[in-house]
């Protein structure tokens, strides 16, 4: 799974991927050799960046959205995300920070632990630890980009302790 990270000044770029509703058009399906191009792009990207060479960053960028734009999963678009999926990913969304377990909205939505995760993969292709995890860590990563303490991230963003948020904030982004 990759998580990529625009700027909301990127609205018309993205103009493919926010015009549905919620539940909706979620998924980028690729096929391996579109994987393989992907991962080019972005090494192209972030050398591109490193180097200063804000053109051909830019263009790489455009390359990525087109690629990805074609993977919108049309399979997927037309199976909306049960309400009560919506619902809690709602939750997650805003509340990230104070969430302890996903036991904790299991047991707020009356929703088995299993059922839970089945919907999860199902619909997302993640489990529901992973959703919650890349959510904190990106609010992290603007939280750091905004010159805010570790410490402080750590705790705004839910996780039990620095160290566990250090360890696995570079094990993503290192």
């Amino acid at each position: 799974h990759y998580c990529f990270w625009f700027s909301p000044l990127c609205t018309p770029l993205m103009a493919n991927f926010m015009q549905h509703e919620d539940g909706r058009g979620n998924l980028i399906r690729l096929g391996r050799e579109e994987k393989k191009e992907l991962l080019s792009i972005c090494e192209k990207l972030e050398k591109k960046t490193v180097e200063g060479d804000t053109i051909s960053a830019f263009s790489a960028a455009i390359a990525m959205l087109d690629l990805c734009r074609k993977g919108l999963s049309e399979e997927v678009s037309s199976h909306p995300l049960p309400p009560a999926l919506l619902t809690v990913i709602s939750r997650m969304n805003e509340d990230f920070g104070n969430i302890q377990s996903i036991d904790e909205l299991c047991q707020e939505y009356f929703i088995s632990h299993s059922t839970f995760l089945r919907m999860f993969r199902r619909y997302l292709g993640v489990s529901p630890h992973a959703y919650l995890e890349a959510r904190r860590l990106a609010v992290a990563r603007k939280l750091l980009k905004e010159g805010r303490s570790v410490s402080e991230i750590a705790d705004l963003t839910g996780f039990a302790d620095v160290s566990a948020f250090i360890r696995l904030f570079r094990s993503r982004f290192a």
